[in-house]
């Protein structure tokens, strides 16, 4: 199971977004999870929130088809930097639902230009229907980070998209088997 939430905890001093996975046994008892928590931030007039969106999922039959699109796309543009495959892959028009990168195709490639990012390796790849979730280690100008990318797909393209970030602590600093 994948949750993408939105909390506001006392009385909204502190508010996160939450992105987890859920696995679960055949008798439904969660037996392994994987979360990233970001701090959620306001959006500007007229931009997408970090946490909304369209979500009731549809062309569930296209599952298999779009976790492969998303998965070669991961591979083509953000693990071997084949700027082509943002073109092949991602509508001119996406709606990104990041603060910080900015509406629209160009801006994703202009943010990917100007920053060192690398996903360093895809964990997990789930998905329900148009709506796929991808889990990975990504290196942002030389930082780690666990990321969840959720991507909305039309006829083949992406054309939604969200992030949650947080960085990977040291192993040192970690109270179990960590973030992967």
């Amino acid at each position: 199971m994948f949750l993408h939430v939105y909390q506001s905890l006392n009385d909204g001093a502190a508010q996160w977004v939450t992105t987890d996975i859920f696995r679960s046994d055949a008798d439904g008892r969660i037996v392994e999870h994987w979360d990233v928590i970001e701090e959620y931030h306001e959006p500007a007039p007229g931009s997408p929130d970090q946490v909304l969106g369209a979500f009731e999922p549809r062309d569930l039959d296209q599952t298999e088809r779009n976790k492969a699109i998303v998965r070669r796309f991961l591979v083509d543009a953000m693990q071997n930097h084949d700027a082509g495959a943002l073109d092949r892959r991602v509508a001119e028009g996406v709606v990104r639902h990041d603060p910080v990168i900015g509406q629209g195709r160009d801006a994703w490639a202009r943010y990917l230009r100007e920053h060192d990012v690398i996903y360093d390796f895809v964990f997990k790849v789930v998905g329900s229907g148009d709506h796929v979730a991808a889990y990975s280690q990504v290196l942002i100008d030389g930082t780690a980070y666990a990321l969840f990318d959720l991507f909305r797909l039309e006829d083949g393209r992406i054309v939604e998209h969200w992030d949650n970030k947080e960085v990977v602590p040291p192993r040192a600093e970690l109270a179990n088997s960590g973030k992967f």
